[in-house]
């Protein structure tokens, strides 16, 4: 009986749901090319996206390098809506990193938003850009697409120089190769037991009592050595 407790007991934890790991949401994958800074000039890169699931933006990867060896700090900063800012005091958020911790190779660099525990919705847009204080030596190169038609149909990419106006950067098809993350758990309500969970814990659980019953009938307190009368 004892092992028939711990079997059920077992199975109610098997049965407990875990927590969700983040989905992919949007994503344009198509890479033709990188686009870095010209000169001495900075470079400002930024991508708008349209939200596809519903639940908690929890992070956003974009397809980057290192193009030099000095380290630069680089910042990823997220807006709301797909209008590009000419300033960015209305960022949800900054993220900076230092180019000595991004790969030379392009890789896709992970940027964590699940601080900001951002609800989103199918339809929500917003845009993010890369930024910073640049060099030639100590620039970063973004992967982007382009083609006569829409790679990313709910989004533009889009660079500026100098702090000047934006502009498309290859074509008005061009787009950053980027990927999105939704944590569609986050904003479910409480979940409540099923009730074959709440059945097999009920059961366990007179099981256990059963047992332990059982076994103090079956094993009385018996007088110590000590207190028996001696056999003469």
């Amino acid at each position: 009986m004892r092992v028939l407790a711990i079997v059920f007991i077992l199975a109610c934890i098997v049965a407990t749901p875990c927590s969700a790991t983040p989905v992919l949401d949007q994503s344009q994958e198509e890479w033709d090319g990188i686009i870095s800074e010209l000169g001495t000039i900075p470079r400002e890169n930024g991508q708008s996206f349209t939200v596809g699931k519903e639940g908690i933006l929890s992070g956003i990867s974009v397809y980057l390098q290192r193009g030099g060896d000095t380290p630069s700090d680089l910042t990823f900063g997220l807006f709301m809506g797909s209008e590009f800012p000419d300033e960015y005091s209305s960022s949800l958020i900054n993220i900076t990193i230092q180019a000595s911790n991004i790969s030379r190779y392009l890789h896709y660099q992970y940027f964590d938003l699940s601080s900001l525990n951002l609800a989103v919705a199918p339809n929500d847009t917003f845009l993010f850009i890369l930024y910073g204080a640049y060099s030639p030596a100590q620039e970063y190169c973004v992967g982007y697409g382009f083609s006569s038609s829409d790679l990313y149909v709910g989004g533009t990419a889009k660079t500026r120089l100098n702090g000047g106006s934006w502009d498309d950067i290859n074509s008005k098809f061009s787009d950053l190769v980027f990927r999105t993350y939704i944590d569609e758990e986050a904003t479910s309500p409480p979940s409540v037991p099923e009730p074959s969970s709440l059945l097999l814990l009920a059961i366990s659980s007179i099981c256990l009592r059963f047992t332990l019953s059982s076994s103090r009938s079956r094993h009385p307190c018996r007088p110590s050595r000590q207190s028996r009368p001696r056999s003469r």
